[in-house]
């Protein structure tokens, strides 16, 4: 199992002492004859001691190691777990079928010793020498300990190969809620399950972007391209974790063995699927149903309240033309951005999505040309940020404008005016809240490639999507 064992010795403790675990190549497994390292065997996973005493001490117990306390530090890798893997939180390490660690010594020097010219005399001798049971041992009882210990040599090496790999993918995250929120930003198990239904069986058909092949009918699909060696379900985790976590195609890519540019043509066609596919979805709320679901903070001062919107942009890569760097540059951020308006219901859905502009463009320009207006109905209220001075666009369609007051050439704002402005702020707030979720898929964080310009918009409009599947923000 060590191909270097005094490698090995020099950063891994020795087994009796109560040191860290942790060395400069990652973390190594505490287990006495186990060499496991976290960075070296990145299909293992390593677990710290449970902190539950009574736990604790089992686990002390199962790995039989002298004068041991562990600390923090000390891990257990996944091989001395059954089915090679930590099944709950209560699961103890009971497999422990590695060898001792080896001790490496010189045997001892000899004044004057006739040199061996045979091999199976240097064997003995070398075995005699660190031997550690009797002086002298025939070399019938040495073979027999060689193929003994080759014999288990082997049948370790066909445990190991035995043992199931978890791949990136459902089966690892599968009934997990923190690991599908994590690395797809849906609350749970099971509402990705239904969001993946509601996808429909499109999914096995999809042709990978950039693909000129012909459809295969023997094959039962219609889909084009070379075959597919990732789940579809699998596929759309990828997306989703592309998205959340910003992660890299490469790092995708080693993760299910497939090179960055197969991962690159997945991505662009589940993008370009779900944008068409959640497009169909229509989230413009009927007047009767914002009414349905205010929430208490808005019956009280604001009931007419059909919206809330404002702005944000998102940073990109400078483009090479000048005039593209006229319309993107953005004043209020000294960066290539672009600019994209979002409107919600009072409970905090997101209710309009609009295209994304160059970050150069104002706020009330946007709004003219988005489309919220025609949206519109006699006796709304629109609530939003003082710097959307729009009510000129809003009065042909009998629709309020509620924004905080302006002092207009006034030394301050009287005493109404005040309370106005804090009951605007403690509601319009919401919105904000809004846009972080959004944001929260953190590939809308960094600064967006140029490589991934023609995809922002389908991007944008994704990740404001699925913030709807999330918990409601206002009760």
């Amino acid at each position: 199992m060590v191909e270097n064992p005094e490698e090995c010795s020099s950063l891994v403790a020795d087994s009796n002492d109560n040191t860290k675990t942790k060395v400069r190549g990652g973390y190594t497994c505490c287990v006495p004859g186990c060499y496991s390292n976290s960075k070296k065997h990145t299909k293992l996973s390593f677990h710290k001691f449970p902190l539950d005493d009574a736990l604790r001490r089992k686990w002390t117990n199962e790995i039989k190691r002298k004068d041991f306390v562990p600390n923090e530090h000390h891990k257990v890798c996944s091989l001395h777990f059954r089915n090679g893997k930590k099944m709950g939180s209560t699961d103890v390490p009971v497999i422990f079928p590695l060898l001792p660690k080896p001790t490496f010594r010189k045997p001892p020097k000899q004044r004057s010793a006739p040199l061996t010219t045979t091999k199976s005399a240097t064997l003995k001798s070398a075995v005699v020498s660190h031997s550690s049971g009797p002086e002298v041992e025939t070399a019938k009882t040495t073979e027999v300990l060689i193929s003994e210990l080759k014999q288990e040599i082997a049948e370790l090496k066909l445990q190991l190969q035995a043992m199931p790999v978890e791949k990136f993918g459902l089966d690892r995250f599968a009934g997990n809620d923190d690991d599908i929120r994590f690395y797809t930003g849906f609350p749970s198990y099971s509402i990705f399950c239904s969001f993946y239904s509601f996808l429909g069986p499109a999914v096995t058909n999809l042709n990978y972007w950039g693909s000129d092949f012909k459809a295969d009918r023997s094959t039962g699909t219609d889909k084009c391209g070379p075959s597919r060696k990732v789940q579809p379900i699998d596929e759309l985790i990828l997306v989703l974790y592309r998205l959340r976590c910003n992660a890299l195609e490469k790092d995708i890519g080693d993760r299910l063995g497939l090179h960055p540019s197969s991962i690159s043509r997945i991505v662009a066609t589940w993008i370009n699927f779900l944008f068409f596919k959640l497009k169909q979805l229509p989230i413009w709320a009927s007047r009767q149903m914002v009414d349905d679901e205010m929430p208490a903070c808005f019956k009280t001062h604001y009931p007419k309240t059909r919206v809330i919107i404002d702005c944000t942009e998102i940073f990109v890569q400078m483009p090479s033309s000048f005039r593209a760097q006229s319309q993107t540059y953005s004043q209020y951020k000294s960066h290539n951005t672009a600019k994209g308006l979002v409107g919600i219901s009072p409970n905090g859905l997101v209710t309009f999505i609009s295209h994304l502009y160059g970050g150069h463009i104002s706020d009330k320009t946007i709004i003219a040309s988005c489309g919220l207006i025609e949206l519109l109905e006699a006796g709304d209220v629109v609530m939003a940020d003082k710097g959307f001075d729009i009510q000129d666009l809003l009065i042909g369609k009998k629709v309020i404008l509620n924004i905080t007051p302006f002092l207009r050439e006034r030394d301050q704002l009287s005493l109404e005016e005040e309370a106005e402005t804090r009951h605007i702020a403690s509601v319009r707030i919401h919105v904000e809240r809004v846009i972080q979720r959004i944001k929260n898929y953190r590939i809308l964080q960094g600064v967006i490639p140029l490589s991934l310009h023609d995809q922002l918009d389908h991007i944008w409009f994704i990740c404001c999507m699925l913030t709807n599947f999330l918990p409601a923000l206002v009760e």
